[in-house]
């Protein structure tokens, strides 16, 4: 199957929805409650171990495959405006968004601020708190670095939307995982 980055974690969002609610309904089913003289029989939800195992292995089969393509994708795959790989980008958005919020802060003060001190060992004297920057430069660095952001955030949601990434699901796990053996099912 081919298709791009943000089709993959569409797909694989569902996947893991689906694998939830299975494990929801696996919840509600695997044990039940009757009330003495009621017949069992008649209020047993359905339910088999087997076909159920067998679901969520194929399941979570399909998830390694996709989570697997979408890592190999991001290491791999290089922003060529920011010299780096999509994987690098996305540790350098946080990084990027900390220094931003710590600017943000920097250009929201005033040159001068007076400090309020209330408590027990209050002073007469008036405190003063300055800044210690230059806050053209402060303002400076916060543009550059939002439009930074904005610049890398377009350039991954590009090579998600774009480039195509070809993964083979396929319909038989692999690997020493369990998988039920449909021989192994009985009702």
């Amino acid at each position: 199957m081919k298709c791009s980055s943000a089709e993959l974690q569409k797909l694989l969002r569902q996947l893991q929805d689906d694998e939830a609610m299975l494990a929801a309904k696996e919840k509600k089913s695997f044990i039940f409650n009757a009330a003495v003289g009621e017949d069992v029989e008649a209020v047993r939800p359905e339910y088999n171990l087997i076909q159920h195992s067998t679901e969520v292995a194929e399941l979570q089969y399909k998830i390694r495959i996709l989570k697997h393509a979408l890592n190999v994708f991001n290491n791999t795959t290089v922003l060529e405006d920011f010299d780096m790989t999509i994987d690098q980008a996305l540790v350098a958005l946080p990084q990027l968004r900390y220094r931003q919020t710590m600017l943000r802060e920097m250009i929201g003060r005033q040159p001068i601020e007076r400090v309020n001190s209330y408590g027990a060992g209050r002073s007469a004297l008036i405190d003063y708190r300055y800044i210690n920057y230059n806050m053209d430069d402060a303002k400076k660095l916060y543009e550059e670095i939002t439009d930074q952001i904005a610049a890398l955030q377009l350039a991954i949601d590009e090579a998600n939307l774009q480039q195509v990434i070809d993964v083979n699901i396929g319909d038989e796990p692999v690997g020493k995982v369990y998988m039920p053996k449909a021989e192994d099912a009985s009702e």
